[in-house]
């Protein structure tokens, strides 16, 4: 019998560290974040995309919270949006995370163009909008400066089908492109946060 109280008596324990309600539930972030262009429509494969977001994060538990991020590339030009849970750990002044989430990528067309032809006018109504599905897997590393304030890097992989990806010739007319379903995209965020 003492061994079950003893057994119940440290599970109780590691339950409550595990569902402790942290002091400052509300998070809003700023982030400059870079990431990878493989499939979109950018004049060079490879390039990188930058640009400025923001988050708002829900501290459910200091291990379990949900949030929401938008980001705006304007090198490509291209906007995520993503929302879903973070689950990790704190401890001390760092915490490790891990995150799992979906969300949209909203891209303008930029044309590619083979190097003899002359590109088609960034204006053309031959280039349109696309809205992909997109999913964001990755880790985040927090830094707690005090209470309130912390620092943030991400990194991850941003997943999302690019079956609207054109090239064009000098007429407008689409040339075939070899393209895969979905395509990877590399990405480092760093970031400031407040906690309320």
């Amino acid at each position: 019998m003492s061994k079950i109280c003893l057994l119940a008596v440290i599970l109780t324990s590691c339950l409550a560290g595990a569902f402790a309600q942290p002091d400052r539930k509300l998070e809003l972030g700023a982030m400059y974040s870079v990431q990878g262009t493989e499939g979109r429509s950018a004049p060079v494969q490879g390039e990188t995309g930058h640009g400025l977001g923001g988050r708002i994060t829900y501290n459910f538990t200091d291990h379990f919270s949900v949030e929401g991020e938008t980001n705006y590339l304007p090198s490509d030009p291209a906007s995520l949006s993503l929302f879903g849970p973070k689950v990790g750990l704190r401890r001390g002044r760092m915490g490790l995370f891990g995150k799992v989430r979906p969300g949209l990528l909203w891209i303008r067309d930029r044309n590619k163009c083979p190097v003899s032809a002359p590109c088609v006018p960034p204006d053309s109504p031959l280039l349109n909008n696309t809205t992909s599905f997109a999913l964001d897997l990755g880790a985040v590393l927090e830094f707690y400066h005090s209470e309130r304030l912390f620092f943030r890097m991400d990194v991850g992989d941003i997943m999302a089908p690019f079956d609207h990806t054109r090239i064009l010739d000098s007429d407008g007319l689409q040339l075939p492109y070899p393209y895969r379903l979905v395509h990877h995209n590399a990405q480092l965020g760093l970031g400031v946060g407040f906690r309320f």
